[in-house]
């Protein structure tokens, strides 16, 4: 096999990993989410995830064979079942430990396991397909999966996160936070079930495979993605405004600017804040003050109005807000 293909291979697979830092960065979350945990969770899609996903496909794979069920069948059930479990299991483990506070946690998580089990799978799949079917096949895989598999494997896993992660911050009765994890592996299950169905159609009736990516199941996917990721923003949003009212109140800001930074869109701009603050850091510890206020009520005020002034925590994020404040001229 030449060199280069293998080195194509491994960039291709890669190059989701550079979007999302993008999309990360633009959206402000690489400081707002555990580095460590995002390493642990890509590690594991990685890694321990595709062995024991593949490992599950193995074995279920020729018991439903057994069941007599059909081809098609095993195509929705095997693979989508047994890897959705596998990624999971790093989001159940993160649930149990109270490490996926918010829906917008579960969200970014999720998808930072789907996309290295897509990184990998990706990876492997280009290197056989080469080896078994030649340089045409490739390149078009390489353009299918890296594009159409990656997003499925990313939206299954963040929806299955953002299910947890929301389920945590409403803090359910254990019987419905249990409920909220066989949901959210259901949802997985079922939008990779979508994916491995469409292929399965593709490839019985080769004439309108394409068709059947790019009408049925690329929109379908990445509709999912998209409003998943905007509702999981948008219940933080309110969350922010909530919490940041309260600063307005005691003096702390400007309403204008509660609204503004509770706005994950506004935010992004410039022209809202005077050119001495800086821009992110203000922001970053605005947000942090008001989740860490909302995480603070949860965990310990669950029927109160208001969180201890003396929250150490609390306390230091609102004197890095006066800090920064006060560089205005």
């Amino acid at each position: 096999m030449p060199s280069a293909v293998v080195v194509i291979s491994v960039v291709a697979s890669c190059l989701p990993l550079l979007l999302f830092n993008i999309v990360l960065r633009w959206l402000g979350r690489q400081d707002r989410e555990s580095f460590a945990l995002l390493c642990v969770t890509l590690f594991w899609g990685a890694i321990g995830a595709t062995f024991f996903g593949g490992l599950g496909t193995g074995l279920l794979t020729p018991l439903l064979a057994s069941w007599q069920v059909s081809a098609l069948g095993q195509n929705l059930l095997a693979s989508p079942f047994s890897e959705e479990v596998a990624k999971g299991l790093i989001l159940v483990v993160l649930f149990a430990a109270h490490r996926l506070e918010f829906a917008t946690s579960g969200l970014f998580y999720g998808a930072t396991t789907g996309l290295g089990f897509a990184m990998t799978e990706n990876c492997l799949y280009f290197l056989n397909i080469y080896d078994k079917s030649g340089p045409e096949d490739w390149y078009i895989n390489l353009i299918v999966r890296t594009i159409f598999a990656t997003s499925t494997h990313v939206a299954s896993s963040a929806t299955f996160g953002f299910v947890l992660g929301r389920a945590h911050e409403r803090r359910r009765h254990p019987a419905r936070l249990l409920l909220a994890v066989f949901m959210g592996l259901f949802a997985a299950v079922s939008i990779h079930g979508l994916w491995n169905g469409t292929v399965f159609v593709g490839q019985a009736t080769r004439d309108i495979s394409l068709s059947v990516y790019l009408f049925l199941t690329v929109p379908f996917v990445t509709a999912i993605l998209l409003g998943v990721t905007e509702l999981a923003l948008r219940i933080e949003d309110r969350v922010l405004l909530r919490e940041l009212r309260e600063e307005v109140d005691e003096g702390l800001i400007s309403m204008g600017h509660a609204e503004i930074v509770a706005s994950h869109l506004r935010r992004r701009g410039r022209a809202w804040l005077p050119a001495d603050i800086p821009r992110d850091p203000y922001v970053r510890a605005l947000c942090e003050l008001a989740l860490r206020k909302h995480g603070a009520r949860l965990a310990g005020l669950p029927q109160e109005r208001t969180v201890p002034k003396g929250t150490e925590e609390i306390a230091k994020l609102r004197e890095e807000v006066r800090r920064l404040a006060s560089m205005a001229r």
